[in-house]
């Protein structure tokens, strides 16, 4: 498993710099941000949100197969879950008075 620390030596920064880059959280020149983004990309890194994503789809496939034969429940749900992202981040961003708009 590829560590922040690795990124951060390949890309030839300091660990905080990082951390800080991929959390949002530092102000950097554009070269040293593509920098760890081709670090990370070289090394196999893959966000906690891609990593999540990449054991629960198969994991909920293969229950639902178990369950009722059939990946249609899964399924359903995934389509359920992002169709309430999208109305959720309509509400809070796109629509008209919005608090915070896009």
């Amino acid at each position: 498993m590829t560590t922040l620390v690795e990124i951060a030596k390949r890309a030839g920064v300091s660990k905080s710099t990082a951390s800080n880059v991929v959390r949002g959280h530092c102000v950097v020149a554009e070269a040293t941000r593509r920098g760890l983004k081709e670090s990370a990309f070289a090394l196999g890194f893959a966000g906690a949100i891609a990593a999540y994503g990449g054991f629960i789809i198969p994991r909920a496939y293969g229950s639902s197969i178990d369950a009722t034969g059939g990946p249609q429940t899964a399924l359903f749900a995934f389509v359920v879950f992002y169709a309430t992202c999208v109305a959720v981040t309509w509400w809070f961003y796109c629509r008209r008075n919005a608090g915070i708009s896009c």
